[in-house]
């Protein structure tokens, strides 16, 4: 999906008119969807219902269901002085929280891409565009970004599901 979202980036700039427009916006749903993709799959390895969620829930499942899972498991921890757990266990819940904010701008991008054809794609130099002021850029980096992070969500979970 990323390559696919780098692809309608490139054309994007190199087009004029409504096909411009239609590209940058299918860019930017290509970007969320790969991001979706990798966290619907941690999801799904923490718990096989939470892999079923839909879209709009998730930022809500990560402060919630899982932020609060880390908390507990960070009581325990701090009972038993075990500070490895505790910097695994900080880690992935600032990941979470992190992620949780990522997944929220992404998926409202996404709808606004596909939803809101009179909100106009801005081009701002010949390279670079942004639609509702999220720069192109940035959601090619989303993907690194909720590899990263559901690295570290996986990693500290993994410490108290063994």
């Amino acid at each position: 999906m990323h390559e696919v979202g780098h692809y309608l980036q490139l054309e994007a700039v190199k087009k004029t008119g409504i096909e411009r427009d239609q590209f940058a916006r299918s860019a930017y749903n290509r970007y969320y969807y790969a991001a979706f993709l990798d966290v619907r799959s941690m999801l799904a390895q923490l718990d096989p219902r939470w892999g079923k969620a839909p879209h709009k829930s998730y930022p809500e499942l990560l402060n919630g269901s899982i932020s609060r899972t880390f908390k507990k498991e960070r009581r325990k921890a701090t009972k038993h002085d075990d500070l490895e757990l505790l910097q695994k266990l900080d880690a992935g819940n600032r990941a979470t929280v992190a992620l949780a904010s990522l997944m929220a701008l992404a998926y409202a991008t996404r709808v606004v891409a596909d939803y809101e054809p009179l909100e106009h794609v801005d081009f701002t130099s010949a390279q670079r565009f942004s639609l509702r002021n999220v720069e192109i850029t940035e959601a090619h980096d989303w993907e690194d970004k909720v590899r990263l992070w559901t690295r570290a969500i996986k990693e500290a979970w993994r410490q108290f599901n063994v």
